[in-house]
């Protein structure tokens, strides 16, 4: 009898551990998978004379999704977006007494952190200035390479095998070591 009611409290306690694990695996995994796929977007406005504009209006709209998403300039003429999706972005800055500054040549993709540095021409503010062809948005604050594969890339390059991993290698900067000088210690011994 007593065997009968220890298989039963195993069996129950055995139920409550794989319905946490399922409920912590539920919370955690959205916001990890989440956290692979967002970007940062910071910058700083100027006026002609290279002072910051506190106070400036940015908007920043995904062109893909037509998400719009908002901040001002604080004190130092810096704005921010910590938790973008990735994705092609257009920028419209505007404060009173300056034209309004179109940015459309924005890419966000996952990990990157662009910084652009922004200068707001001085006008009426029913003008505006679209930039189309600015510098590209370039992350200083590491040297990684950031790039995007997208389907059309993978249905139309010519892969050895339709291997898909072979697309890493035509990243600029990428280099291909053969197996044995990337595998680890243990395997080597194991050999």
């Amino acid at each position: 009898m007593k065997i009968i009611q220890l298989s039963r409290g195993l069996r129950s306690c055995a139920g409550r551990l794989a319905q946490t694990g399922v409920l912590i695996a539920v919370l955690v995994l959205p916001g990890w998978v989440m956290a692979q796929s967002i970007a940062r977007l910071t910058g700083t406005v100027v006026d002609p004379s290279g002072s910051v504009i506190p106070k400036a209006t940015v908007v920043c709209r995904n062109t893909a999704t037509g998400l719009t998403y908002t901040a001002s300039t604080n004190d130092s003429g810096i704005f921010r977006f910590p938790d973008l999706p990735i994705g092609p972005y257009e920028l419209t800055v505007s404060h009173p007494g300056f034209r309004e500054l179109v940015r459309t040549d924005i890419t966000l993709l996952t990990g990157h952190v662009v910084d652009l540095r922004l200068r707001l021409e001085v006008g009426v503010s029913l003008q505006h200035v679209e930039v189309t062809a600015g510098t590209p948005a370039i992350d200083t604050t590491t040297s990684e390479i950031h790039t995007s594969v997208n389907s059309r890339d993978m249905r139309q390059l010519p892969l050895n095998g339709r291997n898909a991993l072979q697309l890493v290698l035509l990243i600029p900067g990428a280099q291909s070591r053969p197996a044995e000088a990337i595998s680890s210690p243990l395997t080597r011994r194991l050999r």
